[in-house]
């Protein structure tokens, strides 16, 4: 009988040694975090301003051919407000545009007329590569004042069944389609890339759900100094879907030390500093701008330098301590 009560006691020693283990390990991440964020905002390049618009377009609006010109009009009226000289760039949602603006007649010398020399456009649109078949693209385009393209990115990670269809040559004849409405859907880009645009810093572009990857953000050989994410998350409506997306941004910017500027159609638009703080944001399914400066980047962090593979060098750590802790409880 005592041998079993001490057979007892013994686990119960082992299970507080495991628990306060568990807790000290939370304890210094958190306090890591109090010792690397510091008090003072994030210091911000002296002479980049952007302007980022929010449409606050529904989803159910969007692409009917009744509302295509009110669609636009909104996009060019928030543009226009006051303050536009002084914009380094204005940044437009996710496949903002009502139509491809590369293959649109008059478009791209609308968007000349509309903004000052010094001011470029980033924006989402659907891009098409004529051909036989055509291939359709999920795009972010750059625009300078004078209506010219200096900059394209063509979406690399697509939604399964919203974007493309797997396997449509298959599935397409038995009645499954995609969300697009286009025949096998979307084609994929080359990839991360590093973009530049006159006036502004270099930059990487996530296209909507691109910012869950980790590992797919940031080209290793070439960091840029800030990430821009548009997307529509009209899709999730009011619940937790557009907050969720928005805490993903986040994370990418604390794990690469980049701000991250944020345009959504319906929202959560907002200026994300290199600590992962909002700066300012416009509220969801509110129509307005967000005029704001960018903050510069952190020096590059350990997971940019060794990316996924620090988590498991960290975990074998957490073994191999574990194992030195357990051979040294009696």
């Amino acid at each position: 009988m005592p041998a079993a009560v001490i057979g007892v006691d013994g686990k119960r020693a082992d299970d507080s040694r495991v628990a306060l283990g568990g807790i000290a390990i939370l304890l210094a991440i958190w306090g890591y975090g109090l010792l690397r964020v510091p008090a003072e905002a994030s210091p911000v390049f002296p002479s980049v301003n952007l302007r980022i618009v929010q449409p606050n377009v529904p989803q159910h609006e969007k692409w009917r051919p009744e509302f295509l010109m009110r669609n636009w009009k909104q996009l060019v009226d928030l543009t226009r407000q006051p303050g536009l000289e002084s914009m380094s760039a204005v940044i437009w949602p996710e496949a903002a545009p009502p139509f491809p603006m590369l293959s649109t007649n008059g478009v791209l010398e609308a968007v000349g007329t509309l903004l000052p020399d010094r001011t470029v456009l980033l924006t989402g649109t659907r891009r098409v590569e004529w051909g036989e078949p055509n291939r359709y693209f999920n795009s972010l385009v750059a625009i300078d004042g004078k209506g010219g393209v200096v900059a394209i990115y063509d979406k690399s990670h697509l939604v399964p069944f919203g974007e493309y269809l797997p396997l449509f040559r298959l599935l397409e004849p038995l009645g499954i389609k995609q969300l697009t409405g286009m025949n096998g859907g979307f084609s994929e880009g080359s990839g991360v890339r590093l973009l530049s645009a006159p006036g502004l810093p270099s930059f990487g572009v996530l296209i909507c759900y691109e910012a869950i990857f980790p590992s797919a953000v940031v080209a290793r050989d070439a960091r840029p100094d800030w990430l821009v994410n548009i997307t529509d998350d009209s899709w999730f409506g009011s619940w937790a879907g557009p907050y969720q997306h928005l805490g993903i941004a986040r994370v990418r910017a604390v794990e690469e030390g980049l701000s991250v500027v944020r345009a959504a159609n319906t929202g959560i638009s907002a200026i994300i500093d290199p600590y992962g703080r909002i700066n300012s944001a416009l509220e969801l399914n509110k129509a307005g701008v967000l005029d704001a400066a960018l903050p510069i980047p952190l020096k590059p962090t350990v997971y940019s330098c060794f990316g996924d593979t620090i988590f498991v060098v960290f975990a074998m750590v957490l073994l191999v301590v574990a194992a030195i802790f357990s051979r040294s409880t009696p």
